[in-house]
């Protein structure tokens, strides 16, 4: 799991390590998705996104608050 600066850092710099590639956390966090549910072109087109929800994914505050980021 990401802790909060290098969440922070992959939403400042794409070029920064996971920003272009799933980590192990994402991956591990797609796998736990229902196969129907799983965002396949999120995580092939944005990576970063994909890491970004993963790192926070077990905590509905930090969850939601991603969602009502990306949504602004």
């Amino acid at each position: 799991m990401l802790n909060p600066t290098q969440v922070i850092e992959m939403r400042r710099d794409p070029s920064v390590d996971g920003a272009r590639s799933l980590t192990r956390a994402a991956r591990q966090w797609v796998r736990s998705l229902p196969a129907r549910l799983r965002p396949l072109s999120l995580c092939s087109s944005y990576a970063r996104l994909a890491n970004r929800m993963a790192a926070v994914w077990e905590d509905p505050e930090q969850t939601e608050a991603l969602f009502d980021e990306l949504l602004i």
